[in-house]
């Protein structure tokens, strides 16, 4: 057990943390994305803030869930990091995503080896 300094209580472990990516109306009847990174379990801290930790928001939908993939990533949720530019036409819903690796021409190409030839032929360098 750990006691933490600020507080002296006693603590178990570290509280899983999670991202999560949801939308608020506004008043003229359009609607705003927040990503939060909160605690799994259920907890009743951070009162006004729905109990975590806004990372972004907006009214794209796209800009706002390529904030909460990287933290995502950054919490081991998953295991590549998220590219910009699959997140880089403005959309307002999930409904109109396309998903990742969406824009193909502008992905890296994949590594391929050299091989060299009986010739001597260097391929691919």
């Amino acid at each position: 057990m750990a006691v933490m300094p600020w507080s002296g209580l006693m603590v178990n472990e570290q509280p899983k943390l999670t991202v999560r990516l949801l939308s608020y109306p506004e008043s003229n009847g359009k609607r705003n994305w927040t990503a939060s990174i909160v605690r799994v379990e259920k907890f009743e801290g951070l009162v006004g803030s729905g109990g975590g930790i806004t990372i972004a928001r907006g009214e794209f939908w796209n800009r706002v869930a390529y904030e909460a993939e990287r933290a995502k990533f950054l919490l081991g949720e998953r295991e590549d990091e998220p590219f910009i530019l699959d997140y880089g036409v403005d959309i307002c819903t999930p409904e109109e995503w396309i998903g990742e690796n969406g824009i193909e021409k502008y992905k890296k190409p994949p590594k391929v080896k050299s091989a060299v030839t009986e010739l001597g032929i260097v391929l691919n360098p």
